[in-house]
C-alpha cells in the first residue's frame, strides 16, 4: 500500500481577460481579477497532479452531488483503491464525500465548520483542546 498524500485546494491566477468566469475575491489582499483553478498537489514532491478551471455555474450538472464533492471526485478519480490520503479545507468537507472516499479506500484529513448540518450534535458539543482546534475521531 502506498503512502501518498494529496491535497486539494484552489489556486487563483491573475488575469486581465474579459470573460464570465473571472473571480473577484474581496477578502484577498490583492483584489485583482483572477482565474480560479481547483488543484490536486502531491504533498511530498509539491508537484501538481491535476487541475480543473472553475468556469462558473454549470446548469447541466447533476444536482444530487454538491459542487465541492463533484470537484474532489473529478480531481482524484484516478487515485482510487490505492490507499491515498486526501487533505482538504472546510469548503470541500461533507459527510457524503467522506463516505465516498472511504468506499474508494482513500483516507482523508480536513477541517469542517461547526455549523454544518450533517455534523452530529455530539461533535458540535465537544470541548476544544486549543483555542482554534477541535479533534474528532471515528473508527
Amino acid at each position: 500500500m502506498l503512502n501518498v498524500y494529496m491535497t486539494i485546494d484552489e489556486q487563483l491566477l491573475p488575469c486581465e481577460a474579459r470573460c464570465n468566469f473571472i473571480q473577484y475575491m474581496a477578502n484577498k489582499p490583492d483584489k485583482l481579477l483572477r482565474l480560479k483553478f481547483w488543484m490536486t498537489v502531491d504533498v511530498d514532491s509539491k508537484y501538481s497532479y491535476k487541475g480543473l478551471p472553475y468556469l462558473g455555474k454549470d446548469d447541466t450538472k447533476d444536482t444530487s452531488v454538491s459542487v465541492p464533492t463533484d470537484v474532489v471526485m473529478k480531481l482524484i478519480r484516478t487515485l482510487f483503491k490505492h490507499g491515498y490520503n486526501v487533505t482538504y479545507e472546510n469548503f470541500f468537507a461533507s459527510l457524503d464525500l467522506a463516505i465516498w472516499l472511504a468506499k474508494e479506500k482513500c483516507s482523508l484529513v480536513g477541517t469542517i465548520r461547526r455549523n454544518r448540518r450533517e455534523l452530529p450534535q455530539a461533535a458540535k458539543a465537544k470541548q476544544q483542546l486549543h483555542e482554534t482546534t477541535l479533534f474528532n475521531f471515528t473508527q
